[in-house]
């Protein structure tokens, strides 16, 4: 894809939201932005509980078993790449091609949560949920920085932090 952006569509990575930022602005909106995916993520497992969803899937005892330098670069490529493809480039592109920012936010948004398929029904709402809030943060900002990190940052608290300090 960054093939594309750049020898392709000869387009500089501004076109997908990775201009070099204020760095105190873009702090403050990944403060933001993790807030929101923390209230929303609380709103999942609400409805997740509410309506008994499954989650998990087959495979969720191997991913379980990664080492964990394995499974933080897994957390850093999530967040890198899922949100080049889904905010960035999705985005931008689909609101050149309809003029509609809803089309072209909301057609990412059901794409990446329906790519959690994996996860069962509750890691797809998780994942629309939370994923809603980045992809209003970035509608909103442009700011492509801003989506990876909050990703990055949904993903390892989680997966990696609270597993250091809880045990079984």
């Amino acid at each position: 894809m960054l093939f594309i952006i750049r020898n392709k569509e000869r387009l500089g990575w501004d076109s997908v939201g990775l201009q070099r930022p204020a760095l105190g602005s873009t702090a403050l909106w990944v403060l933001i932005a993790f807030v929101g995916v923390v209230f929303a993520g609380a709103l999942a497992f609400g409805i997740i509980k509410l309506f008994h969803l499954p989650f998990g899937s087959v495979d969720s005892a191997s991913y379980d078993a990664l080492p964990k330098w394995v499974l933080l670069l897994v957390i850093i490529r999530a967040g890198f790449i899922e949100e080049l493809f889904y905010r960035g480039y999705a985005i931008e592109r689909l609101q050149s091609l309809t003029g509609s920012r809803i089309l072209a936010a909301g057609i990412p948004l059901l794409v990446f949560a329906a790519s959690h398929y994996r996860q069962g029904w509750a890691g797809i709402m998780i994942a629309l949920l939370t994923g809603a809030v980045v992809t209003g943060v970035y509608v909103y900002k442009r700011n492509l920085w801003i989506t990876i990190t909050t990703h990055f940052l949904g993903d390892f608290i989680p997966n990696i932090l609270v597993p250091l300090f809880v045990t079984k």
